[in-house]
């Protein structure tokens, strides 16, 4: 079992809307909440970080009441860093008058091969709304690093535990409520954890 510092960030970000069907045009093409995300971070600018456009990829979309979460995966190059890998979970509505809209998004970038910080998987937490009245969600998510993991963990504040399978080194939890995450723990096929970690929420200053 191995226990080290990981990535880890807890926040809720909201990014500038961007709406999809105002025009006519556009709707032909973007029919899908997973088509507007991934164009949104094509599109998205962001000083010192040239995103890789054929990078781009949807990976996992879960709905949660009139909202569709999307996990996003791209690459990109940063000033003065490198190259890096992004994982971010974008939240999508649709209504008859704008169409598909981004409403809030949480993410992470993280250099590649990064030998200082050897960890296995990255791990970020997000709260958000998923309708106008409707209740709050926790989110927790990630990049995978150790091929060796197939199952991520999570232990909530309240002693609710949810598992999920990696997927294309990625693995996406979404819970009701606003939660605080306290224990990650990742594993093996047998089973065997090969990683765990308690964790103490840091919010930013401000919050």
């Amino acid at each position: 079992m191995i226990k080290r510092q990981i990535y880890f960030v807890a926040l809720l970000i909201f990014l500038p809307m961007l709406s999809i069907g105002c025009s006519k045009q556009l709707q032909i093409f973007i029919s899908s909440p997973e088509e507007i995300a991934t164009r949104y971070i094509q599109e998205n600018r962001e000083d010192g970080f040239t995103v890789t456009i054929d990078s781009v990829k949807s990976i996992q979309t879960i709905e949660h009441n009139d909202a569709a979460l999307i996990l996003v995966q791209y690459d990109g190059e940063r000033q003065g860093v490198g190259q890096e890998k992004c994982e971010v979970v974008l939240e999508v509505k649709h209504n008859s008058i704008a169409g598909w809209k981004i409403n809030n998004g949480a993410g992470l970038c993280h250099e590649i091969n990064n030998s200082e910080n050897p960890a296995p998987i990255t791990v970020v937490s997000s709260w958000g709304y998923s309708s106008l009245f409707g209740d709050r969600y926790s989110t927790v998510f990630g990049y995978v690093c150790d091929p060796q993991i197939v199952k991520v963990a999570v232990m909530w504040d309240d002693g609710q535990e949810q598992a999920v399978e990696v997927y294309m080194s990625t693995y996406f939890i979404v819970r009701n409520g606003e939660s605080h995450m306290t224990t990650i723990t990742a594993y093996d096929a047998q089973g065997e954890i090969v990683f765990t970690e308690d964790l103490v929420l840091e919010l930013p200053e401000g919050n």
